[in-house]
């Protein structure tokens, strides 16, 4: 194995030959994940507010406010040209994606990477999952503490050559973090990588190495001075190794921002190389507030020669609600955990009084919109009742006494298909009726039988809500014309769609005063059976309702589902009983 193993040395690294005499530490070395870490020296530990804290220090996953997502690529050691046992050159290629997702304070954290080095014929993939939160103690003046945890899944593999067979081997390990402010804006971090031993040796123990790294990291904002550079960074690092016989490492960085977070600087320095890096960012203010960032960074060896550096680039998508600044935000909610009861009770009165003054303008939009709507459809319902009069389109029409639709009643059903379909929110009652000839229980039967087929058709064709649909048989008792002539007999023989009020819309009474009653005050006269339930105006209504009985919001969205499916239960019910009645 120690033979293979010093292959793999002069096939990843290239190093001079008195590094070969080491004992085995290629497993799993650290080529750097991410491009600003690495741009900054890799004195990361107590930077870490981004994504690429998974894998630097995963207490920093507590620090986001929102979802983040990054990839990278290097090209290791550019313009190397050392060769490998088997005469041929190869090319060392590192990839690298995680995503974090700040979930809840209380519920924490949580973040995912892979990355993978590959060679021509060795390969290492790292799984990563993150965890990490907030820790408060009433104790201590500085009280809060960033704590995270890694668990790591890490496989190498080679394939066969002259020399060896094809090997693989997977092992489990984890690391720890801890991010702590201090005064003076300084930031200490500490985190201890692959704690749990991991035997990836194939045939004797072999462990991945254990590494420490401790850091202290201090920033200013200068944007109240208004110059160009919005802020500056300084980071440094103590870095222990154990691959490298207990040899500890400084590590030093810095970055700095500049035009209102478009752009970036870094450049740093350890023992093995200097580092620069840039970052540009763009900011689509119409998705969701989501920023683009990408990075470059530039890495100079001071341990191969011949080589032009390695290159790295990666791409940085965040989006979602900004929630307050990262370190300042679980020492907003320890303040408020220990605010008096009566500054918490104002607060919460206030909170309330704007969640109803949201809501209240929600149903204010709401209504309008309906009425806006309603009034169209009724145009549209009116303009193809017209092309029917006049004979332009056929009217709607079955085979004699069945319940069948003619092929020439699709036009106008069409119609009006298309015409709901584009306000899915109107509900419709669809009218059937007869003429007099025959028993009226006979002809109401047939009314509702016949409506409930251009419900089917149009629910067949059209992606309509089949509860906006309310199909009613009136037979013969709402006649339009003599029944005594075939002519007149014609006209009663006919469907008839109607536009339905949401309740609460119909009348000046209205729950919260005069004016929003004026608002809703319909002109034309409308029937009871007109007025039906709107779910969505419904829930509002209800909430407004709840907010006056000063409950929160977590409250009212658990009343309010409880409420729903009690309602569901009882339509489910009453659908049977209108089915056994029908049978």
């Amino acid at each position: 194995m120690k033979m293979i193993l010093q292959r793999m040395k002069i096939l990843l690294f290239g190093l001079m030959v008195g590094l070969l005499g080491q004992t085995s530490w290629a497993y799993f070395f650290d080529y750097g994940t991410g491009v600003r870490p690495t741009g900054m020296g890799r004195a990361y530990v107590a930077v870490a507010d981004d994504v690429n804290a998974i894998n630097w220090n995963p207490a920093g996953l507590a620090l986001l406010d929102r979802y983040e997502i990054t990839t990278m690529y290097a090209g290791l050691f550019a313009g190397f040209e050392g060769r490998l046992f088997t005469g041929q050159r190869d090319m060392l290629g590192y990839n690298y994606i995680a995503a974090a997702v700040p979930i809840d304070p209380i519920i924490g954290f949580f973040g995912g990477s892979w990355s993978r080095f590959s060679s021509m014929f060795y390969r290492e993939n790292i799984v990563t999952i993150g965890y990490a939160r907030t820790l408060t103690f009433t104790n201590f003046d500085y009280t809060t503490a960033h704590v995270g945890m890694n668990l790591k899944i890490m496989n190498w593999s080679s394939d066969a050559t002259d020399y060896s067979s094809a090997e693989s081997k997977t092992g489990i390990t984890a690391d720890v973090g801890i991010l702590y402010p201090l005064p003076e804006k300084f930031v200490a971090g500490v985190c201890v990588e692959n704690i749990i031993p991991a035997n990836v040796g194939v045939t004797t123990y072999e462990e991945v190495p254990r590494n420490f790294r401790v850091g202290v990291s201090w920033s200013q904002d200068l944007q109240p001075l208004g110059s160009i550079v919005d802020g500056i960074l300084f980071s440094a690092e103590l870095v222990n190794r154990s691959y490298m016989q207990n040899k500890t490492t400084v590590r030093f960085g810095t970055e700095s921002w500049f035009f209102n977070g478009l752009a970036a600087a870094r450049m740093g320095v350890n023992s093995t190389e200097f580092t620069v890096s840039v970052s540009g960012k763009y900011l689509f203010e119409a998705l969701n507030m989501t920023q683009l960032q990408l990075d470059y960074a530039f890495v100079w060896p001071f341990y191969i020669q011949k080589t032009y550096g390695t290159h790295r680039l990666a791409l940085t998508a965040s989006w979602g609600k900004l929630t307050g600044t990262k370190i300042e935000r679980a020492e907003k909610a320890l303040v408020e955990a220990l605010e008096p009861e009566e500054n918490l009770a104002e607060k919460r009165d206030q909170e309330l009084a704007e969640q109803r003054a949201q809501e209240k303008a929600r149903l204010k939009a709401l209504k309008a919109q309906l009425r806006a709507e309603i009034k169209e459809v009724r145009k549209e319902l009116d303009r193809i009742s017209e092309l029917i009069k006049l004979g332009q389109i056929p009217s709607i029409q079955f085979e004699s006494g069945k319940t069948i639709l003619r092929r020439n009643s699709f036009k106008s059903l069409d119609q009006i298909g298309a015409m709901l379909e584009k306000y899915p929110r109107i509900k419709v009652r669809l009218e059937g009726h007869t003429d007099s000839q025959g028993k009226a229980k006979l002809n109401q039967k047939l009314s509702q039988r016949r409506v409930e087929s251009v419900k089917e058709y149009m629910l067949g064709k059209f992606k309509l809500n089949p509860y906006n649909l309310i199909p009613v048989g009136y037979g013969e008792t709402r006649s339009i014309a003599d029944n005594k002539t075939a002519k007149g007999r014609a006209a009663n023989r006919r469907v008839e769609i109607k536009v339905l009020m949401p309740a609460g819309m119909e009348a000046p009474a209205a729950p919260f005063g005069p004016k929003d009653a004026a608002e809703d005050t319909v002109k034309e006269p409308i029937s009871p059976e007109d007025i039906v339930s709107y779910e969505e105006l419904d829930k509002l209504w209800e909430k407004l309702k709840v907010y006056e009985m000063q409950m929160s919001t977590d409250e009212v969205e658990e009343l309010f589902e409880q409420q729903h499916q009690e309602n569901g239960k009882n339509q489910v019910k009453e659908e049977q009983k209108k089915k056994q009645k029908e049978k």
